[in-house]
């Protein structure tokens, strides 16, 4: 299982707090992120759908918690879209911690050590696993772009 089960058990029991007020997280998080990293504001666009999309995939990621086939092929969509923009794999993790310091800012006494434990968790597993497939997708177009340099494709 890639979560505790203590963390599985909170989540699912604050979910609903953050399903309330999950959007406003989510904007406020990206602002922290934009100010600690101002290179990103030029890749995301909190006003639009980041935050539905960002949401989404906290919900999906729980949802097949126990199904690695699916987590596996989620997170390279999503991985595949990230490379596509030119997101970052640090870019990643410092919009995890700003995720976490919004959940604290925003829903103030509500956000329990507990709570915010189990949701750091949650962002850690799922920065952990795009990274792994981002990275591995910008190694696949450093080699392509190599080869062709060298000469090795052919139209």
């Amino acid at each position: 299982m890639p979560l505790h089960h203590e963390s599985l058990l909170v989540l699912s029991e604050t979910r609903p707090l953050i399903e309330a007020r999950g959007r406003e997280v989510v904007v406020r998080a990206f602002q922290i992120l934009f100010i600690r990293r101002p290179e990103t504001r030029f890749i995301v666009r909190p006003d639009v759908s980041h935050p539905e999309l960002v949401l989404s995939l906290l919900d999906q990621t729980l949802a097949s918690i126990s199904s690695p086939d699916d987590l596996m092929a989620m997170f390279s969509r999503v991985a595949e879209a990230h490379v596509n923009a030119r997101v970052q794999v640090e870019w990643m993790d410092g919009f995890c911690d700003a995720f976490v310091m919004s959940m604290e800012e925003l829903l103030g006494t509500s956000a329990t050590p507990r709570m915010l434990a189990a949701w750091r968790e949650l962002m850690r597993f799922v920065v952990r696993e795009l990274a792994e497939r981002q990275e591995f997708l910008y190694r696949e177009q450093r080699s392509y772009l190599r080869k062709a340099q060298l000469g090795f494709l052919v139209s």
